[in-house]
């Protein structure tokens, strides 16, 4: 069974996923807090996880991978997982997702929280 599909026969997007179409967004300059002017990007199209990520999905992640846990102790497994660090992050984000996963760019998420959605 294939967890994933193809969105516009351009990105790899998987069913837990949702679809962004890929177009020129008009997104914002936070960079600089005097600079707020949106600015046009051009972004190809790509898949955003429906959910952030729970304590149980990045336990299955420590275990697998037997990395260092977040927590001290452990949280409720429906919670969001919280404190990580951006390079592990970024390596959850290989691991769930092992045929090109990756953290969002700024960019992205923007598009993404505007709801430009295909699903």
């Amino acid at each position: 069974m294939k967890n994933n599909h193809s969105l516009n026969g351009r990105a790899t997007v998987w069913r837990c996923a949702v679809g962004v179409r890929g177009k020129c967004y008009s997104v914002l300059a936070r960079r600089v807090p005097w600079k707020t002017a949106a600015h046009p990007v051009q972004l190809e199209s790509f898949g955003l996880d429906k959910r952030e990520v729970t304590v149980g999905d990045y336990a299955k992640y420590v275990t697998a991978r037997n990395v260092s846990a977040p927590w001290t102790t452990r949280p409720d497994d429906a919670m969001p997982v919280t404190g990580v660090r951006l390079a592990e992050a970024a390596n959850y984000c290989a691991w769930r997702h092992p045929a090109g996963g990756r953290l969002p760019t700024e960019a992205e998420w923007e598009a993404a929280a505007r709801k430009a959605t295909t699903a």
